[in-house]
């Protein structure tokens, strides 16, 4: 028998909703929520490894050339690194203006 819906892991495709989700902000005290974003704007949420990641410290710096050309478009991008919010100054001081006010952190 399949095991509970519950516990199967949850596949996204393009256009899907997200979950809603609440993370630690980056640059700043209190959190971000994708509720902030639902039903106001389209969101580009990018999940990123780590600053340890050297592909994914490429592909933020890529990525906030897009998102600044997105902004204008009405688009919203948001970052997910995976860094712990003790290394918050650390993650300031690397991802790109590009995302300011918009960075979360697990």
């Amino acid at each position: 028998m399949d095991s509970d819906a519950s516990e199967r892991p949850l596949i996204l495709r393009p256009g899907d909703r997200a979950p809603d989700v609440t993370l630690p902000a980056a640059d700043r005290e209190g959190v971000v929520s994708l509720m902030d974003y639902r039903d106001k704007q389209p969101v580009l949420l990018a999940l990123f490894r780590g600053l340890s990641c050297p592909f994914c410290r490429r592909q933020m710096s890529q990525l906030a050339v897009s998102a600044e050309r997105l902004d204008r478009r009405g688009v919203a991008t948001l970052a997910v690194v995976a860094t712990a919010p003790s290394a918050r100054a650390c993650t300031i001081g690397f991802i790109p203006h590009a995302f300011a006010s918009r960075r979360i952190q697990i």
